[in-house]
């Protein structure tokens, strides 16, 4: 039985050993492989000065090389984010010196560092394995924090159009605002360098001045100056002052102006393209707009393309294009920034259109449409299906021509966000009214001779809108006949040397009900003996 056991013992030993030997070496060269394969993509960031900080790790730092300082204070700066993205491993942060700053969690994707007393001392961020040291620096004196800022926006930089130029888009003068983060009182002076020592004396030149409320001037001369925007140090509070540069350039040519949308949005799903020549332009004289990608956001690094003028659809996402018109004649090179937005697909919406559903007119009369649409920057167009009763102008005016109905169609152009939108206004057309005229008594009755065989008919004229019936027998005949005219005369072919008897009465008649009002009377039948010859 022993030696049974001493047998098996060392099958097993030499089957082990036969089994897992070369499986090791087969399967250790893989896995180096896909280490190789993978790539570190963990961000370690924090706040220094007001700037996003990504840190580096201490494996990866050279001899002397340290991650930028968190500078804090007891007063007034007293707390500084850190942030560890991209990873799954544990996170852990530990402050080599406790007495200094605190950490508060101690472990998650981010924690707040906050300074408890004057000292210097150091964050370690552990990820997994891997650590990360950020240096820490705390006063016991505040620092105030000054922004420089126009029309709400932080600015180094500033460029005017000197004092004489006529340029439509000139701006002459603009007004910087300081803020300061500790509410103490902000300073603007005037430099010839971002340098103190080089102030300008009594805050002007020829080329800009500044004004106690931080108002930039531009003066006659072209050139370059520098605002100084600052706080000082207030005993009081313990705290120390700040200081902002902004660079003040005046130019002699204006800016260009740039016409182009405020959005471009693309259609992925049907691989939309668009021509920029063609909503684009500028007033810039012998100088062609040039276009760039500036950004992409991080999702999508790739959402267009751009090929000369043409921007396309890659993929969903969005992209920064910059539009770049160099100098021109009497411009300056100025630049412009569009989003554009890549979408699955693009779902126009139906525009609104606001005009008079209808229009009553009388012949010779005019109304204005004006309509409106919700389409923003859509063209609108006018047309009219029957131009003999009312046509239309491009503005919208409508100009009654002839009595009947006429549908006038007003259509709100495409965009990028709209669909084209359709609204029909009727108009319909009255005969023109003449002041109506009481019919009287026919006057001054005469009949004559005519060429022809014919006897000419005339009274007096009543105006206005009257019709006059004119009666007529001829010879013994006791029938009369009758016409209507709307002059004062007429005329009658009669066989020579027949009699003939005429009376006129007058009426008028409603153009809209069609009801007739006669005169008085008739006038005196009047009879005349043509001539033989």
């Amino acid at each position: 039985m022993n030696n049974f056991k001493r047998g098996l013992a060392v099958v097993l030993a030499a089957a082990t050993a036969f089994t897992f030997a070369p499986v090791a070496d087969i399967a250790a060269p893989a896995v180096a492989q896909a280490a190789d394969d993978v790539k570190d993509t963990t961000e370690v960031s924090y706040d220094v000065k007001g700037v996003k900080t990504v840190a580096t790790s201490d494996d990866k730092l050279e001899k002397n090389q340290a991650n930028k300082t968190v500078t804090l204070d007891t007063v007034i700066n007293k707390t500084s984010q850190i942030s560890v993205a991209n990873t799954s491993a544990a996170i852990y942060y530990m402050p080599a010196d406790s007495s200094v700053v605190s950490v508060n969690p101690a472990s998650g994707t981010s924690t707040t560092v906050t300074a408890l007393k004057k000292g210097s001392t150091n964050v370690q961020v552990k990820v997994g394995s891997t650590s990360y040291t950020i240096p820490v620096e705390v006063e016991d004196q505040g620092s105030d924090i000054v922004k420089a800022q126009v029309n709400g926006k932080d600015v180094t930089r500033v460029t005017l159009d000197v004092s004489s130029s006529t340029a439509r888009n000139a701006i002459k003068s603009v007004k910087i605002t300081g803020v300061s983060q500790s509410s103490l009182p902000v300073t603007y002076d005037l430099y010839s360098e971002a340098a103190d020592g080089k102030a300008i004396n009594g805050n002007s030149n020829s080329t800009a001045s500044v004004a106690a409320d931080g108002t930039v001037t531009a003066g006659k001369t072209p050139g370059t100056v520098y605002v100084k925007v600052y706080t000082t140090t207030s005993n009081g509070r313990n705290i120390k002052g700040d200081t902002k540069w902004v660079e003040i350039d005046v130019k002699a040519n204006a800016e260009a102006e740039i016409t182009a949308p405020s959005v471009i949005k693309l259609d992925f799903k049907n691989n939309s393209k668009v021509d920029l020549s063609k909503i684009i332009s500028t007033n810039a004289k012998n100088a062609t707009p040039k276009y760039s990608i500036k950004a992409y956001d991080k999702q999508n690094d790739k959402a267009v393309t751009l090929t000369g003028n043409e921007l396309a659809a890659n993929q969903i996402g969005e992209a920064t294009l910059v539009i770049t018109v160099p100098d021109g004649t009497d411009t300056r090179e100025t630049t412009k920034e569009v989003t554009v937005t890549v979408v699955n697909e693009i779902t126009k919406a139906v525009p609104v259109i606001t005009v008079k559903p209808n229009v009553r007119l009388t012949v010779g009369s005019t109304s204005a449409l004006g309509a409106t649409t919700s389409a923003t920057g859509a063209a609108i167009t006018y047309t009219s299906d029957n131009n003999d009763v009312a046509s239309v102008d491009a503005t919208g005016i409508v100009t009654a021509k002839s009595a009947g109905i006429a549908t006038i169609t007003v259509k709100s152009a495409a965009t990028a966000d709209c669909e084209e939108g359709v609204e029909n206004v009727t108009v319909i057309v009255d005969p023109q009214i003449v002041p109506a005229v009481k019919p009287g008594t026919v006057k001054n009755l005469k009949v004559k001779n005519a060429k022809g065989a014919k006897v000419k008919v005339t009274w007096a004229d009543q105006g206005g809108n009257i019709i006059y019936r004119v009666y007529k027998k001829v010879g013994s005949s006791k029938k009369w006949t009758s016409k209507d005219v709307v002059k004062a005369n007429t005329t009658f072919s009669v066989k020579k040397g027949a009699k003939i008897t005429v009376k006129v009465k007058a009426y008028v008649k409603d153009p809209v009900t069609g009801k007739v009002t006669w005169g008085p009377k008739a006038t005196t039948a009047k009879a005349f003996k043509t001539d033989k010859k």
